[in-house]
């Protein structure tokens, strides 16, 4: 499920330091920016192994990128959406363990959140040069595809199979959250201690700012204000990610209505929860992106349940009244700026 963020999180660490001369102690961090997976992904990483780090994490993206993007026409994805109805096809551990817990997070929401979308996305092609509205027998067929239920895994083999020919998996909703969880367990592995990482929006750090002595802050995008804007700040301790969902990014407006790229799997129209924004701050940033989407598509009260019974998660939940709603563990993790909504 594609997600572009509401909330989307931006830093307010910034810096262009040279990256020459690094060493342990250095306050001069690596920083790149890198277009992968469909979106940008920012490294700020520090220490004697940043420049490596850097590198490394480069590849990941790209090899993520191979295997799970709808825009790669080789990728596992694709293969596995081309043999729908017909074969299983056999994947990566990475696509697999993405799928699985795609189809985890999507009987938790009971078909809420569902990564079989993609025959929805394509219909309206929110964001691209010929994004339309779709007629309702459009999306009464589109609809008929989506069914996270019809998806059967071979855990043994790694194969995956669509039982329906026309469905298709979209991992946008959970690919960019794995990537970040990746290149962070391999950042610490080559000894690295203080980074950030930022693919699309998906933030996750280790240990802290070291320019500030302090953890990494972040901001909370103002959902209706220009890029820049924000109405809360937060601090990511070590291990931390911060993921966002909403109507924010990707969307059209016709006839004063806002149609944006999170739908309704029932109805195949943009999502009508009350919600236009959720920030998840949790541990594992495949999960935050996963949930992120499901409590923007269950609503305020449903979506704050589910959040409830997820020990180590907390939720920012915007209103589309403009009301800040927040899990009780967020409260004491999350600034409200004055004035900011």
């Amino acid at each position: 499920m594609k997600r572009v963020f509401i909330l989307v999180i931006s830093l307010l660490f910034l810096s262009s330091c040279s990256n020459i001369g690094r060493d342990l102690t250095s306050l001069e961090p690596a920083r790149e920016s890198v277009n992968a997976m469909g979106t940008i992904t920012d490294f700020i990483v520090y220490g004697s192994y940043a420049d490596e780090g850097v590198q490394k994490g480069k590849e990941i993206l790209l090899d993520l990128e191979q295997k799970m993007s709808l825009n790669r026409e080789n990728s596992e994805v694709n293969q596995i959406n081309l043999e729908a109805g017909k074969k299983p096809v056999s994947v990566s551990k990475d696509t697999f363990e993405v799928i699985k817990r795609g189809v985890y997070f999507s009987k938790l929401t009971a078909g809420q959140f569902d990564i079989t979308i993609a025959p929805i996305t394509e219909l309206w092609n929110i964001g691209q040069d010929n994004q339309r509205i779709p007629n309702d027998k459009e999306l009464k067929k589109a609809c008929s595809l989506v069914n996270y239920k019809n998806i059967k895994l071979d855990e043994k083999k790694r194969m995956v199979f669509l039982e329906k020919e026309g469905m298709k998996i979209d991992l946008g909703g959970m690919a960019k959250g794995y990537a970040a969880d990746k290149i962070l367990k391999t950042f610490r592995e080559m000894g690295i201690e203080n980074a950030l990482v930022s693919v699309g929006g998906n933030i996750k750090v280790i240990g802290k700012n070291p320019q500030e002595n302090r953890p990494w802050k972040v901001g909370l995008r103002h959902p209706r204000k220009a890029r820049g804007s924000y109405f809360a700040t937060l601090d990511l301790k070590d291990g931390q990610t911060v993921v966002s969902s909403g109507d924010y990014e990707r969307y059209f407006i016709k006839n004063k209505i806002r149609y944006h790229h999170i739908f309704d799997a029932k109805t195949g129209k943009p999502s009508r929860s009350g919600i236009i924004g959720v920030s998840i701050i949790c541990d594992n940033s495949m999960d935050a992106d996963a949930l992120s989407t499901s409590v923007f598509l269950l609503g305020n009260k449903e979506g704050k349940g589910l959040i409830d019974k997820i020990e180590g998660v907390e939720a920012v939940i915007i209103t589309d009244d403009l009301e800040v709603q927040m899990t009780q563990g967020a409260k004491s993790k999350v600034k409200l700026l004055e004035d900011h909504l």
